[in-house]
């Protein structure tokens, strides 16, 4: 599963340089998900690595209004 996750991640940091709000919420729902299930397979797996996990979930959320704006700029400079 965190294979999958690794994996998943580093295709969406290619498409972030096309559209960066678009990858950008996709990360934070994907993370989320693979979080969820992660959880309910292994409870243990998530005690271990709840700090981890707030860190990425506070960087990804406070990502997004930069990436919203990149992405306007970008569009607007590239029409």
């Amino acid at each position: 599963l965190t294979l999958a996750e690794v994996f998943i991640l580093g295709i969406l940091s290619f498409i972030a340089k096309k559209a960066p709000y678009n990858a950008i919420l996709s990360a934070l729902v994907i993370f989320i998900a693979i979080s969820i299930a992660s959880a309910a397979i292994k409870p243990t797996y998530l005690g271990g690595s709840i700090i981890i996990k707030i860190f990425i979930l506070i960087y990804l959320v406070r990502a997004i209004p930069d990436a919203r704006e990149l992405q306007a700029y970008t569009k607007s400079k590239n029409p």
